[in-house]
């Protein structure tokens, strides 16, 4: 009993190090946080931020007559063993059952990069990229790109622009990090 809990004091001690040091930047996703709306109208996507900045949730709704049908719902965390950021994103009446999704940083800060897996509603597996570029603050320009022997081929795109500012998450204060 002692040994494994040395040996597992020894893992543990060696992790924690690591895992400080690599903290993918869910930075990246702090230029989306807050609603866009889609340039024709026809969707609106929320990006809102949870405890500690840690967790991003994501909404995606569709205009359905004068009202707004949600379609998706989702997270973004920090995979620190990784060092990426991982999405997993549940949808309805859109065609697609669920995204896995992966951010990659890109040297460019204006470019966000995601691989998507999507489950398809019939059974089947869609695999694509997603290139957004911010022109400003204010709108993301999107193109989603599928595969063809292993090359990338444009598949479809649009913009999204901003619609409100998330509310920032408050950070965890040192007096309820105490009573943990």
């Amino acid at each position: 009993m002692t040994r494994w809990l040395a040996a597992l004091s020894l893992v543990f001690a060696v992790q924690l190090p690591l895992q400080a040091m690599a903290q993918p930047s869910m930075t990246l996703m702090d230029r989306i946080a807050g609603t866009w709306i889609a340039a024709d109208g026809s969707a609106r996507q929320q990006f809102i931020w949870g405890l500690d900045y840690r967790i991003m949730y994501s909404r995606m709704s569709f205009k359905d007559m004068d009202d707004w049908k949600l379609v998706s719902e989702g997270f973004y965390i920090s995979d620190t063993i990784e060092d990426r950021v991982h999405g997993q994103v549940v949808g309805i009446d859109m065609g697609v059952d669920y995204f896995s999704i992966v951010l990659h940083a890109t040297s460019s800060e204006k470019e966000l990069v995601f691989d998507n897996r999507a489950h398809m509603d019939d059974g089947t597996i869609s695999v694509s990229r997603e290139r957004w570029t911010f022109p400003d603050d204010n709108s993301i320009k999107y193109q989603v790109f599928r595969f063809e022997d292993d090359k990338e081929v444009p598949w479809f795109g649009g913009e999204w622009k901003r619609e409100a500012e998330a509310p920032k998450e408050p950070k965890v204060s040192e007096d309820s990090k105490k009573s943990e």
